[in-house]
C-alpha cells in the first residue's frame, strides 16, 4: 500500500512560503526524501535532520539541502570529505566564500595551505574526514545561528561516531567552541579528549607567526 507523504507547499517555514501538497510514494530500500519535503505527524526540521544523517547516502542528503529555507542565499552546498577509516577527523568552522563557488570544503589558497599543513605530518586529505560545522555558508560569513549549527550537527556526530577512536582536529574558534567548549587562543593547541582547536588555515595566512604554535599543535598527528 502505497504510502503519502506531505511535500511542502504554502507552509510558512522559518520565514519562507513553501508549498504543499500530497503525493504517493512507495520508498524503496535505502529512499532518502528531499531535504525538508517530507513531513511525518509531529516531526519537526530538527527531527528531519536526524533522519536524512542517518541515511545512507549523507553526501545525497546533504546536497538536498539547497531546498531548505535554513540554505539561504549561498551559492553551493559544501558537503564533507569522507573516509572509510580517517586518520584524522577535521571540522572547520564554516565554508570560505571560495568553499562557496567551488562546493568543496578547504579550497582556494586556505586550502593550499592546509594541505600543507596535513603533508607536513605525512597525511593527505584522502586519510582524513573533513567537514565544515554548517555545509553551506552563511550570508557574508556570518556566524552561523544555534538552529542552523543544531541543523547539521547529527550529520557531523555521525562522523564522529564512525571513528571513535581517532583524533579530532578543529579549525576556528567556533568549531573549538562546538567540539570541545574551548577558547581561541587560550586553548590552542591543547587537547580536550580527542579534539585538538587550532585556527584556521586563513587566521594563520593572516597571521604567519603562528605557524609555529600550529605546528607544535599537530606534530605528533601524522
Amino acid at each position: 500500500m502505497q504510502e503519502k507523504i506531505k511535500i511542502l507547499k504554502s507552509l510558512n517555514m522559518a520565514g519562507v512560503e513553501w508549498e504543499l501538497r500530497d503525493a504517493p510514494i512507495s520508498p524503496s530500500p535505502g529512499f532518502v526524501a528531499p531535504m525538508a519535503h517530507v513531513v511525518r505527524s509531529g516531526a519537526g526540521i530538527m527531527e528531519i535532520a536526524k533522519s536524512l544523517a542517518a541515511a545512507p547516502d549523507i553526501i545525497g542528503a546533504i546536497k538536498s539541502f539547497k531546498e531548505h529555507p535554513l540554505f539561504g542565499g549561498a551559492k553551493n552546498t559544501v558537503p564533507p570529505i569522507l573516509c572509510a577509516k580517517p586518520k584524522l577527523i577535521v571540522i572547520i568552522d564554516i565554508p570560505s566564500l571560495a568553499d562557496d563557488n567551488s562546493g568543496t570544503i578547504l579550497s582556494g589558497a586556505e586550502g593550499q595551505l592546509f594541505d600543507k599543513m596535513l603533508g607536513a605530518i605525512g597525511l593527505a586529505r584522502k586519510d582524513c574526514a573533513i567537514a565544515p560545522l554548517v555545509f553551506w555558508r552563511p550570508a557574508g560569513g556570518r556566524t552561523p545561528t544555534k538552529e542552523e549549527l543544531s541543523f547539521c550537527r547529527p550529520f557531523i556526530d555521525r562522523i564522529i561516531a564512525s571513528a571513535p577512536e581517532t583524533k579530532i582536529l578543529t579549525l576556528g574558534a567556533l568549531a573549538a567552541k562546538e567540539l570541545a567548549n574551548a577558547t581561541l587562543p587560550r586553548d590552542h593547541g591543547k587537547t580536550f579528549g580527542n579534539v585538538i582547536p587550532i585556527y584556521r588555515p586563513d587566521f594563520i595566512m593572516a597571521n604567519p607567526p603562528l605557524k609555529r604554535d600550529v605546528w607544535e599543535a599537530i606534530k605528533g598527528l601524522g
